[in-house]
Parts: structure tokens; C-alpha cells; sequence
């Protein structure tokens, strides 16, 4: 597989593959990440090809901008 040339920069129209997210976005490992999908924690991805998954960026942005429900009980 060929390394990420230069700095990637998520945008709302780019499509992310899981090498460019984990873990420069989304710091978790590769086990956890298929424990986050397969649990419902994380969006599901998209198929370029048979074995291709890809994210829209903006469904991942969405998602890293969500806010934790845990925060929103606690008292301030």
C-alpha cells in the first residue's frame, strides 16, 4: 500500500478511506474501529468497489462534531 504523500485534509465533499482516518482523525485502532462499525457507533461506510469502504467526509465530520450524551446530563 502506498503512504499518504503530505498533510490529508478532511473536507465536507472528500471521500475518506480507513487508512486516512485511523488514527490522524479518529485515534483508535484498526480492532476498535471494526468494534465501533459493527456496534452501530460509527456510520457505515459506502462501497467504491467490492473491497473499497469509504466514508463522505461530511458524514464523518458530523460525527466528530456530535455531542457526547454522557456531557449533557452531567451538572454544570
Amino acid at each position: 500500500m502506498k503512504p499518504l504523500s503530505g498533510k490529508f485534509e478532511l473536507t465536507g465533499n472528500s471521500l475518506v478511506r480507513r487508512s486516512q482516518l485511523l488514527p490522524a482523525i479518529i485515534p483508535v485502532s484498526k480492532a476498535t474501529f471494526r468494534r465501533m462499525l459493527l456496534a452501530g457507533e460509527f456510520p457505515p461506510p459506502r462501497n467504491l468497489r467490492e473491497r473499497i469502504p469509504v466514508w463522505k467526509g461530511s458524514i464523518v465530520i458530523a460525527w466528530l462534531n456530535e455531542e457526547d450524551p454522557k456531557a449533557t446530563n452531567e451538572a454544570v
